[in-house]
């Protein structure tokens, strides 16, 4: 069974351009693994942002 959980949100723009990602599926073997995404400049963050209604 495949199944998407989310243990929190990023609530406010992140201060760093580096935001680790881990995803782990213990029930089938897969270990923690990290990745690590390399945002833009926060200034550049915020001026990206399209605002849902």
């Amino acid at each position: 069974m495949y199944q998407r959980e989310y243990l929190y949100e990023i609530t406010g723009l992140p201060t760093t351009r580096n935001l680790p990602l881990i995803t782990e599926w213990p029930e089938v073997g897969l270990e923690p693994v990290t990745t690590h995404l390399v945002l833009p400049d926060p200034s550049e963050l915020a001026n990206a942002i399209i605002s849902l209604p």
